[in-house]
């Protein structure tokens, strides 16, 4: 099926969608064809992104990882033996992403690991191909450093981690009309 035939389905679909939502009201051809074109964007979608990452290391202590199959990064903490625990009590953290125009990112959120252990996490959404730089701050309930479990040793910040948003497979059709 080439553009031309496919656009030309979508087109039906779309006038077709718009007559039933309009039926009985006496709606002209005119009308239904502006209101058929406001269905052609659910009718088609964008192809997929993914999300690939290239995640160098943060501090042991907060590792930031990037989890691409859910399109989130994970904060997580580690005490001095490098076993997973949950973030200090009123820990604040931010995400920012370098190229808005490439990934943004979503407000914090709780989370856990595999063995229940709290996390924070924040929603990656895809905006285009190209490569942007996540970095994440944390403070504590007002704003000051983090500090480690002696209250004066300040948590180091995690290292930015590079994530490269790649197009990935288009997405199939949500619908055809047979035919033609």
């Amino acid at each position: 099926m080439d553009d031309r035939e496919r656009r030309e389905q979508v087109r039906a679909a779309a006038l077709i969608a718009a007559a039933i939502a309009r039926i009985g009201t006496g709606t002209s051809p005119a009308d239904l064809m502006s209101e058929a074109a406001q269905y052609t964007g659910w009718i088609t979608r964008p192809p997929a992104m993914m999300l690939l990452s290239i995640a160098t290391e943060g501090d042991p202590e907060m590792p930031l990882t990037v989890d691409s199959a859910n399109a989130v990064a994970i904060l997580s903490f580690t005490d001095d033996k490098n076993d997973a625990v949950a973030a200090p009590a009123g820990a604040l953290a931010t995400a920012t992403s370098d190229t808005p125009a490439v990934m943004t990112v979503g407000a914090s959120a709780a989370g856990a690991d595999a063995n229940g252990v709290a996390t924070i996490t924040f929603p990656l959404s895809e905006v285009t191909a190209g490569t942007a730089t996540l970095s994440v701050a944390v403070t504590d309930a007002n704003g000051n450093p983090l500090l480690g479990p002696d209250g004066v040793t300040p948590i180091p910040a995690p290292a930015p981690v590079l994530v490269t948003v790649t197009p990935g497979a288009p997405a199939a059709e949500v619908f055809t009309v047979p035919g033609n």
